[in-house]
């Protein structure tokens, strides 16, 4: 692994970058900083640095910002590439959505850049697998966020935004509506009665899971010709609420906190979303479970053997890229095997392992085969093995309150 970060700069202002660099000295974070002033300088560069990071602005006058991130994406596909605009707008993440991976408003720039490169850092640390970057940024594009999710997951990010604003938003999409109302009237949310419109669902719901909620609905708001692909994303959006509501019973099982629960749901609802990328983006998806069932693999495993990387990395990589809590990155990322995360803290993780074991083995013969999907050393670690009887029977009581 590499000791520092590489970050390419093009156009950038000198005194915010300024800035940027004293905040990630003061971090001790090891990094270089390349400014360039045109798009031929780049090759020269990469022949002597490996680049993870490129930070354009929007206002550079040499080229088009359009012209030079299709440039970079064609030429360049394996660099994370960030965009620096005086303000965010519909109409700038339409047109750039499948240029960029994320757009900084300059008022923001020094601490969203900060917190992103610490995430890129963490990431790396995290994951250490160079197959996974150049597979997800050669992506042609990632999923298209309607206008209404643009505007919504905008406001969810400031700590200020009126909770009425964000239910005026959502009662203007159907969909996001009813799904809304849908996660609050949840078993595992209804001991304070049914709720029956958008406004007591956003206070009730917080805005951690209701951007959860929004990703989710964005996601999975998939259209394609190919029915078995459709089949296939219709089965793993079910499988995906059914591990976020059992990993959230866990959760109050074990008495947590408001934040540990919230946390635990948003991981358990998204754990599979870099399986959807892995199938509608990578034509890879059959090949992968012909290859697991022909060899007697996991899933998990023949996605490595042919993709260099798994879904639950690529699950974690993006959503460490669109600033999810890092106990929620991590949750997606081991959700198979927590014992690689070296946490022996009881959280999100071990709530959405817990739940994503005991939902796919709920399909096969004998309960006992259940606890083929579990990783008993580290739930020995984290000091609940012994509480396994329990929580079967707590969750063969979920799935008979579910079918009543």
């Amino acid at each position: 692994m590499k000791n520092a970060l590489n970050i390419l700069t093009f156009g950038c202002l000198k005194e915010i970058t300024n800035q940027i660099a004293t905040q990630l000295k003061t971090l001790e974070i090891n990094y270089n900083f390349i400014d360039i002033c045109n798009y031929d300088e780049i090759d020269e560069v990469l022949i002597h640095e490996d680049l993870d990071i490129i930070i354009v602005n929007r206002d550079v006058e040499s080229i088009s910002y359009l012209d030079f991130l299709h440039k970079i994406k064609e030429s360049y596909p394996y660099l994370v590439r960030i965009l620096v605009a005086d303000e965010w707008s519909k109409e700038l993440i339409i047109k750039t959505n499948n240029l960029v991976h994320l757009i900084i408003e300059k008022s923001f720039m020094s601490e969203t850049l900060v917190d992103t490169i610490i995430r890129a850092i963490q990431l790396q640390k995290l994951l250490k697998n160079n197959h996974l970057t150049k597979l997800i940024n050669s992506f042609d594009e990632l999923p298209i966020m309607h206008n209404t999710y643009i505007e919504l997951l905008h406001l969810l990010k400031s700590p200020d935004v009126p909770l009425k604003k964000i239910a005026d938003l959502i009662a203007k999409d159907y969909s996001l509506t009813a799904r809304t109302l849908q996660v609050s009237n949840m078993s595992i949310f209804t001991h304070i009665g049914r709720i029956n419109n958008v406004q007591n669902a956003v206070v009730f719901l917080g805005t951690n899971v209701l951007k959860a909620i929004v990703l989710y609905l964005q996601v999975f708001n998939f259209e394609s010709e190919n029915l078995q692909e459709v089949k296939t994303i219709k089965a793993l959006e079910s499988h995906s609420t059914k591990v976020a509501e059992f990993a959230k019973t866990c959760a109050q099982y074990y008495k947590c906190s408001n934040e540990i629960q919230d946390h635990t749901f948003t991981a358990s609802l998204l754990h599979d979303i870099g399986k959807f990328i892995v199938v509608t983006k990578t034509n890879k998806w059959d090949d992968i479970t012909c290859y697991a069932a022909e060899n007697g693999l996991s899933i998990n495993q023949a996605e490595k053997d042919i993709l260099g990387t798994t879904h639950a990395e690529i699950g974690a990589y993006l959503l460490n890229l669109w600033g999810f809590p890092t106990s929620v990155v991590n949750a997606v990322a081991y959700h198979h095997n927590p014992s690689k995360a070296k946490n022996n803290t009881l959280g999100p993780l071990t709530f959405v392992h817990l739940s994503e074991a005991f939902i796919s083995g709920e399909s096969l013969d004998c309960e006992d085969n259940i606890y083929h999907y579990l990783d008993l050393e580290y739930l020995s670690n984290v000091n609940i093995d012994g509480d396994l009887p329990v929580l079967l029977r707590l969750f063969n009581s979920s799935i008979e309150g579910a079918e009543q």
